[in-house]
């Protein structure tokens, strides 16, 4: 510390002694003696000289430096010993060049070489809409399908005429701008939108005037003004004005004042008026270097990335089977020479004078239309493509906004708007210091038998039992895999950190958890082998039920730390401190320990009794524990904020209380996979409330950076609300995939079946209005499977990866066994009409068309289950589905009938209904049937595999004792 303070000092000196211009005037003298005195080494001497002040100007340069690093260390270690030594306030003023009452000169030069970096905690400024607006325009779908309008629109009004050419290059150009505008809205109002704090103003001293000025622009050495409700926009010192300063951040309220005179950014004053001396900004401040070391974004990127990804490809095999369709059609007008396609003519292509005319004829009549029809290039092309573009990101992006505003409306809000759907892939949930999701639990602590010790008096049991009962009570929890990891021991984990005064991290440093075991009987007791490093003592922590432990103990713990023989007195004074805790309704949990010398010792009556718990926590928090355990989420509750035991470049242990152990953590498990979720509310917790998958900012009580880095604000938060995010996240991945499992089914069908017929006869039984009417039943009908409430076997279930594809091996089962029978038994009905007495044409282009609506709206039944074969269950509480099976039918019959009267089609009667309705029917025992068959095919595969493994460890035993028969 005295070499610390001599280097502070010296420091100091010498940057004062700089300020005095006796050094220039001596160099300078310098100068004009050489030059004087030796005129024909001018040059050389004024190298020299120059040489001369460059070093000096470098070397204070350089104690600057070490000089202001100095200062702001002594502010973020709030080291209050070293600051009087330095000087106090008034030193660190003289050596910021700052007069405490008229602050800096605030000149030009000044500021400028006063300036830094400012620290950025908000949100990434959001892009404009017409900037997203441009990046869509410069896509290469676009480009193309605005290549085909511009070609439908010249052909069209040269051969219909200006009155009539023009109408397929607005049915184009709408493509395109629902292509285009559709996606931009869809990505600005998912970005997040930070509010403007241009309008924030921090008075600050500068040459004796008191100035309004942003908070970016405060530089070191600053004087600046604390009022109620101001933002410390730095790190720095509270000059004393015989005031104190009252400070929020998050659920702690610190007092500022001449014993305690540290501030650091992003605190809010709620009580006082006073004046600090800014010592650091930017990055250099205490918040500015945790945020620097934010090195991972979050993924809550990943979805729209995954939808974005599957509509390119979508549109991708769109594009090259309508090119496939177009070669096979000119191929069929020019070397068949019939008269099969409307749009293009074979006589057209006879005396034509050059090649390049008769290229351009035939590029033509695929953008014109002939005899009343749209050519099939400019109807499908821009139809299918804006119809896979956008018809999942739109419903999903509904979907994520219902359920985000159902679940959070009234109790909290979301400034990212994928905040939720991310929730259900969380795997850790880490809480920061101060902030417990667990309840205000009862607990009963007796030692030695004889009478029931308080929570405010267990601080004065002996240490060596305190540290004996917490070994007990959390190992279980540092390995995940022990039978007796239980709800209660989650619970218990908080009050023994609060009240035994222990943590986790020496217990991990100097213990090695060995193993587990549970009792060979069916009593829930069990226990977990440690081994103490620096000894290399082995214990045998045991835990359970009283009536389970007690008969196995010989001795036990008195709160003095001393071992007792337990005598059968000793067992009954027991047993009635067990009554008097079930009196109270806690449930009795006992802990004992023995050393030993084995590994695995055999169950015993000699173990050492710590003593007995009685527990009594809310049975909604236990609940919402369990159900945590089951879904494969951990609880990482942070310790209070304390200094780091470890050395530079060691790895963190897990629950560390320091701001940078936190992100470190939090790190660490994203390293190895996990998605995270922060809890938090301070503002040195921010760096881990944006390194986290989700950042959760609680309490009513929050910091301004803590707000502005989170994701999730949530005023009053409880574990069970937490439950109810994840569930909701689970629930709206798994309605995802059974969405898009209908929209690739839908489109997947409607692609084979327009190819063939099209390819086959030459035009296309489902019209372009017909394919509009499809996507836009499915599309809003389909809504009812992401509306589909959660269930409890998604909570059953380990979290969702997000780096896992969204389109399953299942689904993909399903998709194409559905979009095959489909496309078969209308290319099929299409070709054998004729057959069936009463069916004309007209007739069957209606049955076609009706019959593959009513196949989407029977296959939304379908995709309600993914894997298991039982698509009907649960189905009664899902009214949303059944309104949506119940409008499509409808409307589908309404476009039959309306189209009969406006275009001419025919109307079907209830025969033919009844036709399509068994088409679109026969869809469900298709499903069934290709699940069964799927797992058989599993089965098949897994016994396979049992059997390999089998033989080969069958043959491996027969080659040893060969082996040893031949040694013999």
């Amino acid at each position: 510390m005295n070499s610390q303070i001599s280097e502070l000092e010296l420091t100091r000196t010498t940057h004062l002694a700089s300020a005095s211009p006796h050094v220039s005037k001596a160099v300078s003298s310098l100068s004009v003696e050489d030059d004087g005195t030796i005129t024909s080494t001018a040059t050389v001497s004024d190298q020299v000289n120059l040489n001369i002040e460059n070093d000096i100007t470098t070397r204070i340069a350089n104690e600057a430096k070490i000089q202001h690093a100095n200062i702001s260390k002594i502010v973020k270690e709030k080291d209050f010993a070293t600051l009087q030594n330095f000087g106090g306030i008034k030193g660190i003023a003289e050596a910021l060049s700052t007069d405490l009452h008229s602050g800096i000169p605030g000149d030009e030069q000044d500021l400028h070489d006063r300036c830094s970096a400012v620290v950025s905690t908000t949100q990434a400024p959001t892009p404009s809409f017409f900037k997203l607006l441009r990046q869509s325009c410069f896509d290469w779908t676009v480009f193309l399908l605005f290549v085909c309008v511009i070609l439908s629109t010249v052909f069209g009004i040269q051969q219909e005429g200006p009155s009539n050419g023009w109408l397929e290059g607005v049915v184009g150009m709408f493509a395109i701008i629902i292509l285009v505008v559709v996606p931009t809205m869809r990505k600005y109002f998912s970005m997040p939108h930070p509010r403007n704090t241009s309008q924030m103003k921090t008075k600050v001293r500068r040459g004796g005037n008191l100035l309004h000025i942003s908070p970016s622009d405060v530089v070191p050495g600053d004087i600046v003004c604390l009022e109620l409700g101001s933002l410390v926009p730095a790190d720095g010192l509270f000059v004393s004005t015989g005031e104190s300063l009252v400070l929020e951040d998050g659920m702690k309220f610190p007092t500022v004042d001449d014993s305690n005179p540290f501030l650091v950014y992003g605190a809010r004053v709620v009580n006082g008026n006073g004046r600090m001396l800014v010592t650091c900004v930017g990055m250099k401040t205490t918040l500015g270097e945790l945020m620097g070391q934010v090195r991972c974004t979050p993924n809550q990127d990943q979805l729209p990335a995954q939808l974005d990804n599957l509509s390119t490809r979508l549109q991708n095999v769109g594009l090259l089977i309508t090119i496939f369709m177009t070669v096979v059609l000119i191929i069929r007008s020019v070397v068949l020479k019939v008269n099969e396609y409307p749009g293009l003519q074979a006589d057209q292509f006879k005396a034509k004078p050059t090649a390049s005319e008769e290229l351009i004829n035939v590029i033509g009549r695929f953008f014109m239309k002939s005899s009343g029809q749209i050519s099939v290039l400019a109807m499908y092309l821009p139809l299918l493509i804006v119809g896979l573009a956008e018809g999942v990101p739109f419903s999903v992006a509904l979907a994520i906004n219902y359920w985000t505003k159902t679940t959070l409306s009234g109790k909290a809000s979301a400034q990212r708007i994928l905040a939720c759907f991310t929730m259900g892939c969380v795997s850790n949930i880490c809480i920061g210091d101060g902030l417990t999701l667990n309840p205000v639990i009862e607990v009963d602590v007796s030692c030695d038998g004889d009478q029931i010790i308080d929570t405010e008096s267990v601080a004065g049991i002996n240490r060596h039992v305190r540290e004996a009962l917490y070994k007990g009570i959390s190992t279980p929890l540092l390995m995940p895999s022990s039978p007796c990891s239980s709800t209660e021991h989650r619970v218990l984990l908080p009050w023994a950190k609060s009240n035994l005064g222990m943590d986790n991290e020496n217990l991990l440093q100097n213990c090695t958890i060995v193993g587990s075991e549970k009792l060979s009987t069916d009593e829930e007791a069990s226990g977990v082998l440690m081994k103490d490093n620096e000894t290399g003592d082995m214990c045998f922590y045991w835990n359970g039920p009283a009536t389970t432990i007690l008969p196995m103990c010989s001795e036990y713990y008195d709160s003095k730390g001393t071992t007792k023989l337990m005598d059968e007195q000793k067992k009954r004074d027991f047993k009635e401190i067990m009554g008097n805790m079930q009196s109270k309704h806690l449930k009795t949990i006992a802990f004992a320990y023995k050393k030993i010398d084995a590994l695995m010792p055999e169950e015993g009556n000699s173990l050492i009794l710590i003593g007995l718990l009685g527990v009594k926590c809310c049975t909604e928090t236990m609940e919402a524990l369990e159900v945590l355990q089951k879904a494969g989420v951990d609880i990482i509750q942070f310790p209070k904020d304390k200094e780091s035991v470890l050395s530079e470049g060691e790895s963190p242990v897990y629950g560390m209380g320091r701001p940078a152990d936190k992100l470190h953590t939090l790190q660490r498990l994203k390293e190895e996979g996990h998605v995270v979720a922060m809890v938090g509310a301070r503002t040195n917790e921010t760096p881990a409330l944006k390194e986290a998958d989700v950042g959760i900012a609680i309490g009513t009580c929050l910091s301004e950076m803590a707000r502005e880095g989170s994701d999730l604000i949530i005023p009053d938060c409880s574990l069970s609300f937490l439950v109810n995010i994840i569930r909701i996240g689970r629930c709206i991945h798994y309605n995802i995939q059974k969405y898009i499992q209908v929209e690739l089914t839908m489109n997947i069908s409607l692609l084979v079946t327009i190819s063939i017929t099209t390819m086959s006869s030459g035009h296309g039984t489902v019209g372009a209005i017909e394919v509009v009417w499809a996507n836009m039943v499915v599309t809003l009908c389909g809504l009812a499977l992401l509306v589909e409430p959660p269930t409890e076997e998604q909570m059953a279930k380990p979290p969702v990866k997000q780096t896992e594809s969204l389109i399953t091996k299942a689904m993909w089962r399903n998709i194409l066994l559905q979009a095959l029978y489909q496309a078969a038994i209308l290319v099929t009905f299409q070709s054998k009409y004729k057959a069936l007495p009463g069916i004309n044409e007209k007739i069957m282009e209606s049955i076609v068309f009706s019959s593959y609506v009513l196949c989407q709206v029977f296959n939304q039944v379908s995709s309600r289950e993914l894997e298991k074969k039982n698509v009907f269950r649960g189905i009664l509480r899902t009214r949303w589905l059944w309104v949506a099976v119940g409008v499509s039918i409808t409307m589908q019959v309404g476009f039959v009938e309306i189209a009969h009267k406006v275009a001419g089609n025919a109307r079907l009667n209830w025969a033919q209904w009844g036709v399509g309705l068994l088409i679109a029917m026969v869809s469900w025992p298709i499903d069934l049937a290709g699940k069964c068959v799927w797992g058989v095919i599993m089965k098949i595969r897994i016994l396979e595999s049992d059997i390999g493994s089998t033989s080969m460890r069958s043959s491996a035993v027969s080659e040893s004792a060969s082996n040893r028969e031949l040694l013999v």
